[in-house]
């Protein structure tokens, strides 16, 4: 058995290592539903309903249509705690 703190860390690395080498910095919605294995939908309501869970996110620009950028660490370590 692992050392839980240093095995989340390293798992997050290890997902964010992956996840840049794919993706880049930041995730697209359509790129985080991939990551997930679910809907855009799924994505946007989980990102309203459940800010605190779900990984955090970055709105570019201003209004309801406006882009939203995921940073890749965030959803390394959503990716570790959902395992």
């Amino acid at each position: 058995m692992r050392s839980s703190t240093k095995g989340l860390s390293m798992d997050v690395e290890l997902f964010v290592q992956k996840l840049l080498e794919k993706y880049g910095y930041m995730l697209t919605r359509e790129e985080v539903a991939e990551v997930l294995n679910i809907s855009i939908s799924t994505v946007d309501r989980k990102r309203k309903q459940y800010p605190k869970l779900f990984p955090p996110f970055k709105k570019i620009g201003t209004g309801n249509r406006a882009p939203v950028k995921f940073p890749v660490h965030g959803v390394a370590q959503y990716l570790v705690q959902i395992q």
